[in-house]
């Protein structure tokens, strides 16, 4: 959930904030979502039935938080899913240069349909194939970038100061993963001591990743 169209983004904008700033937002930010990411972990274990973020919305905050919740989800998911689509587009190019704008975007968007049709369990492992595949592809990519030729970085540039800002909420923002995490953790029966350590884990490791990924 976290590891994906974000980090692309990354590079750039700590180049151009500086990679002290983009490092420190990129710190200060993996500490904020892991402590958001537990609160709402503790949400779902002490809310009876099963629910999703618009049910909890509604719940504690009333109608107006439900159709909030609703408005805000809405926008955002459409927003990440064009986001997407253009990336998907532009690699699927990348990877076969003769195929066309329209044959990638309908190529990937199947792709994306079929991913989703699977059960919770296929797709958790599909989504760790996906997961550990790019952390591969970002260890190929520091590793060829110790050969590559140095750049001139600049540790801190003030009138960039908040260009980071956007680019790193969006990259570790994993709110919505929670809720399956804990159905996959009960489908398996796996100890509850352990999903509040998987959960830190999976927001810190996407942050150490995207770190790497700048060095």
């Amino acid at each position: 959930m976290i590891i994906g169209a974000g980090m692309f983004a990354l590079p750039y904008v700590f180049l151009k904030a500086g990679f002290l700033l983009g490092l420190f937002y990129l710190a200060v930010f993996a500490a904020v979502f892991s402590a958001i990411h537990l609160m709402y972990l503790r949400v779902i274990n002490e809310t009876e039935g099963r629910h999703r973020f618009v049910g909890y919305a509604r719940i504690y905050l009333g109608d107006f938080g439900f159709w909030l919740a609703v408005l805000t989800t809405v926008i955002g998911l459409t927003l990440v899913l064009v986001a997407y689509l253009i990336l998907g587009v532009d690699f699927l190019k990348i990877a076969i240069p003769s195929l066309s704008s329209s044959l990638a975007l309908y190529l990937f968007w199947f792709t994306g349909v079929a991913a989703v049709v699977f059960s919770l369990k296929r797709l958790a492992n599909f989504e760790f194939l996906v997961a550990v595949a790019m952390v591969a592809i970002i260890l190929i990519l520091f590793g060829f970038s110790l050969k590559a030729p140095s750049l001139t970085l600049s540790r801190f540039n003030p009138t960039d100061f908040f260009l980071p800002y956007g680019v790193v909420l969006f990259s570790l923002a994993g709110r919505a993963a929670i809720s399956s995490l804990r159905d996959y953790w009960q489908g398996r029966a796996l100890p509850k001591k352990g999903l509040r350590r998987a959960v830190v884990l999976g927001t810190l490791i996407p942050a150490l990743a995207s770190g790497e990924q700048w060095f």
